[in-house]
């Protein structure tokens, strides 16, 4: 996960990212055979893909400080 990775230091690439959600899709979707079952296939390798891509992005763009993010007024007058 993208979490374990950060705490080891491991920084992310976001050319390995990409190739790294293309060959998701590929593995998922031809490798697995998932074009026998249609259109839930193809689905199901986007969704693979996808949590792949977002894992790689999280480990790129990691937060270190939530805490000091500017506070928001939810349609309250100051």
């Amino acid at each position: 996960s993208a979490k374990i990775k950060i705490e080891k230091n491991q920084t992310g690439i976001f050319t390995k990212t990409i190739l790294g959600t293309f060959w998701m899709f590929f593995r998922t979707y031809l490798l697995q055979r998932g074009f026998m079952d249609g259109r839930e296939g193809f689905i199901m390798a986007c969704f693979s893909a996808q949590g792949t891509f977002y894992r790689g992005v999280k480990q790129i763009y990691h937060d270190n400080n939530l805490g000091s993010l500017p506070e928001v007024n939810h349609g309250e007058k100051s």
